[in-house]
């Protein structure tokens, strides 16, 4: 074949030439199904073009080869990504593609129905009626972006892609599971191979090593009328005991100095609670480790008696 024989001497002459700057080994390809890549020449070989794409390596052949010219590194860098637009009915099988998908460089991974810089809202939303049908959804996408299909079939994954602009198909079935062919057959689905191992999935911080930090008390803690409430929040199991050995007998001198005042037995239950509360907010207040408290107590004019407490922070 004539374009064969052409290729195959334009990259004889270009690897073996020993002046030949970096540059040079970066074509741009125009390929027969409308695509162009700009790529990296690894070798030609007798069955095609070994080539190094961002996205990862592929094999062109010479058939497929419709122009290839000069390129630069600038150019290989700063080509746009590829689009993957993927559709499933198994959300978990989707999920685990995608985290997988997206860690392949320069690769745009979305679920068919997004919108994005190559597929209008009115196309997504075409997409999302064509459910599984593959002919369908790449009919309803724009020109230029890769499909996949993924099905789970019992114990294994099927995924089948196509892109928008041939009408070629791969396949790929992998165990449902398997991390490591799944992360490989993302990459056929592109017709691209990589031998780069899976990333590792992103691990969350062992619950034996996690650290529960103590809650600081608040200024409103202070005030339920439990004695040693902000410490117990803190966990500080001296300074409640301190709460209770402070509370109890200030709180019986109490209730024996209200019993003099009190004029009714109801108003001396009330006067021993009032103290109650007057004392443990106060001792509550005192414990906090800036806590000041300052309590005074005594008979009203009217008779009964009065307790003011006065916190400091």
């Amino acid at each position: 074949m004539l374009i064969h024989a052409i290729v195959t001497l334009l990259l004889a002459s270009s690897l073996s030439a020993s002046a030949q700057s970096k540059s040079d080994q970066f074509r741009m390809m125009q390929l027969a199904d409308g695509r162009s890549l700009v790529v990296k020449i690894v070798s030609t070989e007798a069955d095609g073009i070994h080539v190094s794409t961002p996205q990862g390596q592929m094999v062109v052949a010479f058939h497929e080869l419709s122009h290839m010219e000069a390129a630069t590194s600038d150019d290989f860098m700063h080509q746009p990504e590829w689009e993957l637009h993927v559709s499933a009915a198994d959300e978990a099988v989707v999920d685990q593609f995608i985290v997988l998908a997206s860690e392949i460089p320069s690769v745009e991974v979305v679920r068919v129905g997004t919108a994005t810089l190559a597929v209008s809202p009115e196309a997504a939303a075409s997409a999302l009626s064509c459910g599984q049908d593959l002919d369908c959804l790449a009919g309803a996408l724009s020109p230029g972006v890769w499909l996949v299909r993924i099905d789970l079939r019992g114990d294994e994954i099927a995924l089948v892609s196509t892109h928008t602009d041939t009408s070629n198909t791969r396949r790929a079935t992998v165990a449902a599971g398997d991390r490591e062919a799944l992360w490989q057959a993302s990459h056929t689905m592109m017709g691209v191979e990589t031998s780069d191992p899976a990333p590792r999935p992103e691990r969350a911080p062992e619950l034996a090593h996690a650290v529960v930090p103590k809650q600081a008390p608040r200024s409103s803690d202070a005030l339920v009328p439990l004695p040693g409430y902000p410490a117990l929040r803190a966990g500080d199991g001296r300074r409640v005991g301190s709460a209770w050995a402070i509370t109890v007998p200030l709180t019986a001198l109490w209730v024996g100095a209200a019993g003099t005042q009190a004029q009714s037995a109801a108003e001396h239950v009330g006067l021993s609670l009032l103290g109650f509360y007057a004392i443990t907010a106060s001792v509550n207040r005192l414990l906090t480790p800036d806590g000041r408290a300052v309590v005074q107590a005594g008979p009203s004019e009217a008779g009964g008696a009065v307790v003011e407490v006065r916190v400091t922070r």
